[in-house]
């Protein structure tokens, strides 16, 4: 088996792939929830409510992932905010709203 090169994107242009619809250096996206989400437990010293919440937001669709990068200090800083509230889903809603907000 032969190994793959990305092409160029004049590359792509003048030659369009048969097998892959888009380009393999396109190919992948956000992290997993699950991969956001260990990067998130950093911040927590252990079993957390908030963690908790943050979790079953995650998975159940109610939190989302930042859509640009956030710095860890960015993060960090969100994160302490978010654990001086008490877990509730006005403070997920909080949460969300620093880690989607635009830049």
């Amino acid at each position: 088996m032969t190994n793959r090169v990305p092409l160029s994107e004049q590359q792509y242009r003048q030659k369009p792939c048969r097998k892959r619809q888009v380009p393999v250096r396109f190919i992948g996206g956000p992290l997993p929830y699950r991969a956001f989400l260990a990067r998130i437990r950093q911040f927590f010293d252990g079993p957390d409510e908030h963690l908790d919440l943050i979790a079953s937001g995650l998975a159940g669709g109610a939190l989302r992932q930042p859509a640009m990068p956030m710095t860890d200090q960015e993060l960090a800083e969100a994160i302490r905010e978010f654990q001086k509230a008490p877990p509730s889903e006005d403070s997920l809603k909080k949460l969300g709203a620093k880690l989607t907000r635009k830049q």
